[in-house]
């Protein structure tokens, strides 16, 4: 359309993540390909988010700052307020920023629900027939999932114990662990 996108716009979008990255002591690790890769995305993102924003304020569905900062506040109820600001002034944003997020987020999926997804109409064949030749997408690697159970085994009564043999002992230890088993 006839909006722009400056560098300064990729530079605001890159700010929490180069932040974090720093933080974490990664920038240095991301090789140059994958910055350009990144950008590239990211540029497309601004790009599809302008469009649907001018699509849905087409349709009359505008930003609301009002909605906006209700959901921020939902969003950062939690979060105490120094250590919001602190972690927000960290990643270059301020909460106005996020809000104008929140509030074209906001104004694009009120639009989708309510003008386009509702002329959506797939069904079961059409599902299994996307499914079929795109079943590579659906393809995840073979993994693993491990995961134990931890028991606290019981403890002899120190009174108790006292008046025992090593054999008892080790006799009530073994049934602890019969038990926990």
């Amino acid at each position: 359309g006839d909006e722009n996108i400056t560098k300064e716009d990729l530079r605001a979008e890159f700010k929490p993540i180069i932040a974090m990255m720093k933080e974490n002591g990664q920038i240095d690790t991301v090789p140059q390909e994958d910055w350009k890769a990144e950008v590239k995305e990211r540029l497309e993102d601004i790009i599809s988010t302008k469009i649907l924003v001018k699509l849905a304020e087409k349709d009359g569905y505008k930003p609301d700052p009002a909605k906006a900062e209700e959901e921020f506040k939902n969003l950062t109820a939690q979060i105490p307020p120094e250590q919001l600001n602190d972690t927000l002034s960290k990643q270059g944003m301020t909460p106005e920023a996020i809000k104008a997020r929140i509030a074209m987020g906001l104004a694009i999926q009120k639009w989708v629900d309510e003008k386009i997804s509702t002329d959506i109409k797939i069904s079961d064949e059409d599902a299994e027939k996307f499914y079929r030749e795109n079943q590579d997408r659906f393809k995840r690697p073979e993994s693993v999932r491990a995961s134990h159970i931890l028991i606290k085994i019981e403890d002899l009564d120190p009174e108790k114990a006292k008046t025992m043999t090593d054999e008892e002992k080790k006799k009530s230890e073994d049934e602890f662990k019969q038990a926990a088993l």
